[in-house]
């Protein structure tokens, strides 16, 4: 895996499992790794990252003019993004944060811009936001991607340590589902039988009563 390739992609492109699997990757992670904590193969992951790079130069080829005019192009400056006050997030608990994330925003507390950040690490500046992104909607309690991972890491973790109640927990939530429809059923025949009570009866006197056919 060419860390220094990842480094230069802008995450911005990639889908969220693309995205995902890239920033692990840069955390110093194995492919093995990824591939528990995302719920699939290490064959997927990878093919996850070859994905976000091929799509990165997709787009790096869509940009470059196919020809040279000689004419210069003015570039105007893309607007500044509103600054955001991190002072808030001083007093919050880091733990929750990836070791990559982690280091990014505690740069970020202390002052240093995207530019010093990704200097000092050696990322770009888009995967910088991406990872501050991340954080803040971790310490916010926004952020529902990592917390989704970890929740499933932990109950692959589970079934793996107790088959046999993970079975028997299956079973149980099977049969109370079928108890659940069973009654759903009989719930919605007591109502369409209300509903329509004087038609059905009517219908059964009709039947009751119908003369039978002479041969």
């Amino acid at each position: 895996m060419n860390t220094e390739q990842l480094k230069e992609l802008n995450l911005e492109l990639l889908t969220e499992r693309q995205k995902d699997a890239v920033l692990m990757a840069l955390e110093g992670k194995s492919q093995t790794e990824i591939g528990k904590l995302m719920g699939v193969t290490k064959q997927n992951v990878s093919a996850l990252i070859k994905k976000a790079i091929e799509r990165n130069s997709r787009s790096k080829t869509k940009e470059c003019p196919k020809h040279h005019t000689g004419k210069r192009r003015s570039i105007s400056p893309s607007p500044s993004p509103r600054r955001r006050n991190y002072d808030d997030y001083k007093i919050k608990d880091f733990s929750v944060l990836s070791p990559r994330e982690r280091e990014v925003i505690s740069l970020k507390v202390e002052g240093l811009t995207h530019r010093q950040i990704s200097d000092r690490l050696g990322i770009s500046t888009n995967c910088i936001g991406v990872l501050l992104q991340r954080a803040r909607g971790k310490l916010d309690g926004t952020y529902h991607d990592g917390l989704r991972l970890d929740i499933n890491r932990k109950r692959r973790e589970y079934v793996l340590k107790n088959p046999e109640k993970e079975k028997e927990s299956r079973e149980k939530s099977y049969r109370k589902n079928r108890e659940k429809r069973i009654e759903d059923m009989r719930e919605y025949n007591k109502q369409y039988y209300q509903k329509h009570r004087i038609e059905i009866l009517h219908k059964k006197k009709e039947m009751r009563f119908k003369p039978e056919e002479k041969s």
